[in-house]
């Protein structure tokens, strides 16, 4: 990958070019996933650089706004990988999706439960990349441009959805039942897979509700 990253249009600012003021290692937490990255001082280097060279922000294609009509109210929904499992599960009191990795509540450094209020999952098609490490490990490729379905998670409720990516350069706009999809304010947590996931819903769903049921 280093030959590709060289030949891209972007300034190299890895961990293996600069100096553990601005890479460091928390050791409280295992190798290698314990590497911190400490971002005024990284933007400090960047800027000094070239000011110029600052990226600014590309239209991501969704929107924001009042919930698309219907929906399914639901309990849960897990989402499946080969080696890996995120639960998400609606919090009334808090109004947003609590989550939770393999079977364990993902908590943030202060033991607080990671959340959001929007949480999207998308269907995509996964291949073996390219790219791999030492060991034998070859990173995933989720194809993200092109159109496929999936499912939009706010105010405790499931939308079935469609996106489009026509290109790498655009954004991708999402819609349930041929109307924009609103995402609800705050953040958004996205997840690509391949494999259907498994809905635990609050009453039973309509005949024409697409997502998988829970056996």
């Amino acid at each position: 990958m280093r030959p590709v990253v060289a030949a891209a249009n972007l300034v190299d600012l890895g961990a293996e070019r600069n100096s553990p003021e601005i890479y460091t290692r928390d050791e409280n937490r295992v190798a290698p996933t314990n590497m911190i990255l400490l971002p005024k001082p990284l933007l400090a280097k960047a800027l000094s650089k070239d000011p110029s060279a600052i990226a600014s922000s590309r239209n991501m294609g969704w929107t924001f706004g009042d919930a698309p009509e219907g929906g399914e109210s639901i309990n849960s929904i897990t989402i499946h990988w080969p080696n890996a499992q995120y639960s998400a599960q609606w919090s009334a009191k808090e109004k947003r999706w609590l989550l939770w990795h393999n079977g364990k509540p993902n908590l943030d450094d202060a033991g607080m439960q990671l959340g959001t209020p929007t949480l999207v999952i998308q269907n995509v098609v996964i291949t073996p990349s390219i790219y791999g490490d030492k060991f034998g490990g070859v990173t995933p490729l989720s194809q993200s441009i092109g159109t496929g379905s999936g499912y939009l998670l706010r105010d405790g409720k499931v939308f079935p959805l469609t996106w489009s990516r026509p290109s790498a350069e655009s954004g991708t706009e999402w819609a349930s039942n041929g109307k924009p999809a609103n995402f609800a304010a705050g953040g958004i947590w996205f997840m690509l897979t391949d494999r259907a996931p498994t809905i635990e819903y609050s009453v039973t769903p309509s005949p024409s509700a697409s997502p998988e049921k829970s056996k």
